[in-house]
């Protein structure tokens, strides 16, 4: 059997548990699997709550379709170069690709500002 049917059926087993759901490939070979109804920015909420910051206040960089509530959500979303169309339409900034040091250059151009 090939890995990936090994992999489909894995997720068929997730999803039956209906506890755990396939978000969506995070990438090429990766997919994240998840509690049902939650995702990034449910995540981002929760933790904003806890240490009393405004969700409008965080920003999140993210460079695929698992990305898009929280680069959607918070108050300054950032999308890598690499990220599908969708992200990048819905993100304030674009930068170049993780590979390109696209994050560290728009941290250290950030700081340095």
């Amino acid at each position: 059997m090939k890995t990936n049917q090994h992999v489909t059926r894995y997720i068929r087993s997730l999803n039956n548990l209906k506890i755990y759901t396939l978000f969506n490939k995070s990438g090429q070979i990766y997919f994240d699997v998840i509690p049902k109804n939650t995702n990034k920015l449910i995540a981002a909420k929760v933790w904003c709550k806890e240490n009393n910051i405004n969700i409008n206040r965080v920003l999140a960089v993210g460079n695929n379709i698992n990305d898009y509530e929280l680069i959607k959500g918070v108050g300054y979303g950032v999308a890598m170069n690499n990220s599908p169309y969708k992200i990048k339409r819905i993100s304030k900034l674009v930068i170049r690709n993780k590979s390109d040091n696209g994050l560290q250059e728009f941290i250290e151009d950030t700081i340095n500002a």
